[in-house]
């Protein structure tokens, strides 16, 4: 059976299609809002003023079962050369660049939770984001439970 290039043609936009729509509709939410509650996701962070007219909000977030401290201490290993990120005036909140912060708060006496927000703004950028949504999505999530796990492992910042 021989089968016409413009059915083949078809057959590749259609998948192509319906890939693009899951993508849009179930993955890309999922990974700009992963381990977030609600609440999260809609308050305003440490750092969301610094792009007041974001296109583009990422929240993700993790549970830590360690004190906020502990999990702030490894927040200041965080960033070029172990420096650490610069705060925003807030107690638990280090600046992961000029579009977003990493949040540790108490949930508890011995729980935390660790939370990453990324703001990018409208327009340009915004479209420009959707070709590194993947790798971003995957680095953020490995860059927060590596500190839940050295939180939680009690390791000390060196």
């Amino acid at each position: 059976m021989q089968i016409r290039p413009t059915l083949l043609a078809r057959a590749l936009a259609a998948t192509l299609g319906a890939g693009a729509v899951a993508y849009v509709l179930e993955l890309q939410p999922w990974m700009r809002s992963w381990g977030s509650t609600i609440v999260e996701q809609t308050r305003t962070l440490p750092g969301d003023g610094l792009v007041p007219k974001a296109g583009v909000q990422i929240t993700q977030a993790v549970a830590v079962a360690a004190p906020c401290e502990r999990v702030c201490a490894q927040l200041a290993r965080v960033g070029r050369d172990r420096a650490g990120f610069h705060g925003y005036e807030h107690e638990h909140a280090f600046g992961a660049a000029s579009r977003g912060a990493l949040v540790a708060e108490p949930a508890g006496e011995e729980t935390s939770r660790l939370i990453a927000r990324t703001r990018i703004p409208s327009g340009l950028p915004s479209l420009a984001y959707a070709a590194v949504e993947v790798p971003h999505f995957l680095v953020q999530r490995r860059l927060l439970l590596g500190i839940k796990a050295r939180a939680e492992a009690g390791a000390k910042p060196s």
